[in-house]
């Protein structure tokens, strides 16, 4: 009898440990896609403002603001990598605004240097969704793994 009952308290424990890991992996899980959510959050966002600019030509002082909120926002969701490169476009949209208002400021002959700032921020500008698709590829993908289970060695087999 006591046989049984020592043998039914592994079992249970056992069960208890497959119950307790599977709770694991779902909320592991739960945590990956509401990060997942927030980073596609921030990604769109920051394509509308970058297309805005893109779309007008023109870059104003508001959507700038606007980008270094979106980016604020977004930093914790990524690794240096994606902020450096963020901060880097930052400071092409500012130029682009600074270039822009100098042209139209500027004098005859001292309006060509200007119009060549111009376009070389535009067209970093029109590069930045195909760049900033490949900078932050890892942080969305999402590549399914079956949980693991290691306290009890179960593998899945391949076959």
């Amino acid at each position: 009898m006591q046989t049984v009952q020592a043998f039914a308290t592994i079992v249970i424990a056992l069960f208890a440990v497959v119950i307790a890991s599977a709770q694991w992996w779902t909320n592991r899980q739960r945590v990956v896609m509401d990060l997942f959510d927030k980073r596609v959050t921030a990604i769109q966002n920051i394509h509308k403002i970058v297309a805005e600019a893109h779309q007008g030509g023109t870059v104003s002082s508001e959507l700038i603001g606007r980008y270094a909120q979106a980016i604020g926002r977004a930093r914790f969701l990524f690794g240096k990598d994606v902020n450096d490169f963020l901060s880097g476009y930052q400071t092409t949209l500012a130029n682009h605004r600074l270039a822009e208002t100098n042209f139209a400021n500027s004098k005859q002959g001292d309006d060509i240097n200007w119009a060549a700032r111009r376009r070389d921020t535009f067209e970093a500008i029109t590069r930045f969704h195909e760049r900033f698709e490949g900078v932050v590829h890892d942080y969305v993908a999402m590549p399914m793994k079956h949980p693991s289970l290691p306290s009890l060695c179960i593998r899945r087999r391949r076959g």
